[in-house]
């Protein structure tokens, strides 16, 4: 109660001084405060208001008198605030919502009033998703912080789907040029890092076992924990880290043989017949025959396929020649076996007819003039003779 008093004093003598509260706050815990006593309780609830407080004197002669005084409360012992401890999480973990990661609180202090508002966040994250995040939660002139470490996952990033090793098709029922791309590779996690593919695509034609063989490779590059793209990083003579080569053989298999052209239409079932060819004038030789030449296109082959020549001609024999010029070729009709194979030994063979003809009429020579004699055994009005 003395706390209160500026210097009360009485005639006689003072007995005694008490004081109480004139009122107390909602849900007080102090349900006496408003009868005398020495002393009055303060709550929490009073921070930052007045509390009007009686002071009572009384003398020896049981006189009694008393003063209000305003009590202003407040709390000078600020709280501690409690950071939740340093993390160190896989660079897959969700970061969208950090409060997962726990949040501060206040510690200490009297009544804790004060709000603690949100964390400041810095966020310094790497390319490949490491680094650091760093929350920090501020009460006045003191602060904490928690620090996320976030790492790049300690296991296997690279985990491809698995494909078969080696795959047989046939050129009839599959496209050749899906083989052209390596989208078809795909991964079950490529955790956070920052992945590239190099995919490449090497044919073989005439492949025992199959017409074709077709190599596709793929190179995974984890550019996070191998930037120089080294195939064995650490040394240990293994591929890795961040290095996988993945590898399928496709055997192509084909039935149809190819199909021979000429001049742009498919030769047909019956002979392709060539007649443009004639003799010279001097003789009865042609003196130059160039044989057509056929292309063929095969469903399982790229590009344009060789066609080759079989056959006799004059007195050429040809046996899978390429078509070429021909000199000195008779009078006469030839028949020749042009042929293409593809690369999984199916064979087309055409037939092919070379029409060498003479055009060139006889040379004619005639005596200018001629004396027939009759002699005597002409009778006037006989029918003649005939001279040979």
């Amino acid at each position: 109660a003395s706390t209160f008093d500026d210097g009360s004093h009485d005639n006689c003598a003072i007995d005694s001084m008490r004081v109480r509260r004139m009122e107390t706050c909602a849900g007080t815990a102090f349900p006496t405060a408003t009868e005398w006593s020495n002393a009055v309780p303060v709550e929490c609830c009073d921070i930052d208001g007045t509390v009007l407080v009686s002071l009572g004197v009384w003398d020896k002669s049981g006189n009694f008198n008393n003063c209000m005084v305003n009590v202003r409360v407040v709390d000078k012992v600020q709280p501690t605030i409690v950071c939740p401890p340093d993390l160190t999480i896989d660079c897959t973990d969700n970061t969208d919502d950090l409060s997962i990661f726990g949040n501060a609180s206040l510690s200490g202090g009297n009544c804790n009033t004060a709000a603690l508002g949100a964390a400041s966040v810095t966020r310094n994250i790497n390319n490949c998703g490491a680094g650091t995040i760093i929350r920090t939660w501020t009460l006045g002139t003191s602060s904490c912080s928690q620090t996320i470490t976030v790492e790049l996952s300690p296991t296997a990033i690279l985990q491809v789907d698995p494909i078969p090793a080696e795959i047989t098709v046939n050129c009839n029922d599959v496209d050749l040029g899906i083989y052209d791309v390596g989208t078809d590779l795909t991964f079950t996690s490529v955790g956070c890092q920052a992945i590239a593919t190099n995919y490449t695509r090497t044919d073989f034609l005439g492949e025992t076992g199959s017409c074709r063989k077709i190599i596709r490779e793929w190179e995974v590059i984890d550019w996070c924990i191998n930037p120089n793209a080294l195939v064995d990083a650490d040394g240990d003579g293994y591929e890795g880290p961040g290095y996988k080569k993945v590898t399928q053989v496709v055997q192509v298999m084909d039935t149809e043989g190819p199909v021979i052209f000429s001049n742009n239409n498919p030769a047909g079932a019956g002979p392709l017949v060539f007649s443009d060819f004639h003799v010279g004038q001097t003789s009865c030789l042609a003196e130059e025959v160039v044989l057509p030449s056929l292309y063929a296109i095969d469903n399982c082959s790229s590009g344009v396929l060789p066609v080759t020549v079989s056959g006799t001609i004059g007195s050429y024999v040809l046996a899978d020649a390429t078509p070429g010029t021909l000199t000195n070729v008779p009078v006469g009709t030839y028949t020749l076996f042009y042929a293409a194979e593809d690369g999984c030994g199916n064979r087309s063979v055409v037939e092919v007819q070379i029409v060498i003809t003479d055009n060139v009429g006889p040379a004619m020579f005639c005596i200018d003039e001629i004396t027939v004699n009759l002699g005597t055994s002409y009778v006037p009005g006989d029918a003649g003779g005939s001279i040979d």
